[in-house]
């Protein structure tokens, strides 16, 4: 999530006591379940999304690559011989600042301290470009991808401490620019 979407977000409902009145009641309708994600499930989880900027693919030659594939697929193609998660995540670092975020996580990371990520279902247009997975993290990527890879390289065993999820059909409310 961008913080300056977010401010920018929380500015306009500050100032129009409508939209904000229409927003609380927005939340309040919402109902989410809280999913514990087999490990499947888990594995199979799509990581985030290439914007649909001219360039991007060019500008982020890590990154892009790892768009709209599962954390499965992902730790395959970043792990590499290495099987330390915080030297493989301090390496992609010093070649893609963006992953900054993991390599900070990954120093002492906590499975316990994991939180519930916010799952939701692959949309048509997310279908239709072959994306295939359980579902799409809308936030707690950076998190799912530092745990997955501590999985990968047999650090952490996933059944000692599975992941809850929020589930909901749409995270609108909360996040009105992530909705097509």
């Amino acid at each position: 999530m961008s913080f300056d979407l977010l401010l920018e977000d929380a500015k306009e409902l500050v100032n129009n006591p409508n939209e904000l009145k229409r927003s609380r009641a927005e939340i309040r309708q919402v109902e989410f379940r809280e999913i514990k994600l087999s490990f499947k499930q888990f594995h199979n989880l799509v990581f985030m999304q290439a914007p649909e900027e001219e360039d991007w693919d060019k500008n982020h030659p890590i990154r892009s690559p790892l768009c709209g594939k599962t954390l499965g697929m992902i730790v395959k193609e970043i792990k590499r011989k290495e099987n330390n998660p915080i030297e493989i995540l301090r390496e992609l670092s010093k070649e893609d600042g963006w992953f900054k975020t993991h390599f900070v996580l990954s120093a002492r990371f906590d499975p316990r301290l994991i939180g519930h990520l916010w799952i939701r279902d692959l949309r048509a247009h997310e279908n239709e470009r072959g994306i295939k997975g359980s579902f799409y993290i809308e936030d707690g990527g950076h998190r799912a991808l530092v745990y997955a890879l501590y999985i990968a390289c047999e650090q952490l065993d996933y059944d000692k401490t599975p992941v809850v999820a929020y589930y909901t059909a749409t995270w609108k409310h909360i996040l009105p620019w992530a909705q097509p």
